[in-house]
């Protein structure tokens, strides 16, 4: 009995610790940007960059192929810490940002580079989530289209793509995600197409979400693998004390 007891206070104490330091990790900070919280995406192409835990989001650039300009100080983009192990960034767009009229077309590029601080590599997969899509009432067609190529930083090796493609009249764009060979730094482009089919179609995006996987740190790992060899512990004893 104080064998269980003992076992099961390490257990608890170990997943205690162990959330901890996920929750540790929890940290977003922006450099170059107006608000603390949150940087425009034309802030981001003058030099500002963000991080999330222990990861550096950084060298932006952005080209425009749009019938009309996007306006970059109408794109903000919030760095995200909700999900330790998934850090990421949350792409929120003014009312009319991102919105196309008749044939006219949103076609825009953003690439930055995402590194692990120390050199680490443990970034090993990304994720894509479209959301607060609009197509008028009445609209003959139109698509919203992000696509997204993760590179290695040599900038030429593809790692893998993510494309997330929202229709009228069809359900939600489900997320994708990929996982990929550990890297310590990586290179993201992103397109975000936007048009419609009819003179009179008027189709909008409101954000988009982007997360990069990483790989637990060692330490943590190591906090876990008690844990769960503590709760296996308890399990045997309970076997052994039953009655045949």
């Amino acid at each position: 009995m104080k064998r269980a007891l003992v076992s099961g206070f390490a257990a608890v104490v170990a997943i205690a610790l162990w959330l901890r330091a996920g929750d540790a990790e929890a940290l977003t900070t922006t450099t170059g940007c107006a608000q603390v919280d949150s940087c425009t995406l034309q802030e981001l192409t003058l030099g500002a960059s963000m991080t999330v835990n222990h990861m550096l989001f950084t060298n932006w650039s952005v080209s425009d192929a749009s019938a009309n300009q996007v306006v970059l100080s109408d794109i903000r983009v919030f760095p995200l810490d909700d999900q330790p192990a998934r850090p990421g960034l949350r792409y929120l767009a003014s009312p009319g940002a991102l919105q196309t009229l008749g044939f006219d077309e949103v076609d825009l590029d953003v690439a930055y580079a995402v590194s692990m601080f120390g050199g680490s590599q443990r970034i090993a997969g990304a994720s894509l989530l479209v959301s607060d899509v609009d197509f008028a009432v009445g609209n003959v067609g139109g698509l919203v289209k992000v696509s997204t190529d993760l590179l290695a930083n040599n900038g030429v090796d593809l790692l893998g793509e993510l494309d997330v493609l929202a229709l009228p009249a069809a359900p939600p764009p489900l997320p994708e995600q990929l996982a990929f060979a550990a890297a310590a730094s990586i290179i993201v482009q992103t397109n975000v197409l936007i048009t419609g089919d009819d003179q009179g179609d008027e189709v909008s995006l409101g954000s988009f979400t982007q997360r990069v996987s990483e790989i637990p740190e060692p330490g943590s790992l190591a906090i876990l693998g008690l844990a769960l060899t503590a709760i296996w512990n308890i399990g045997r004893s309970s076997i052994h004390r039953r009655p045949a």
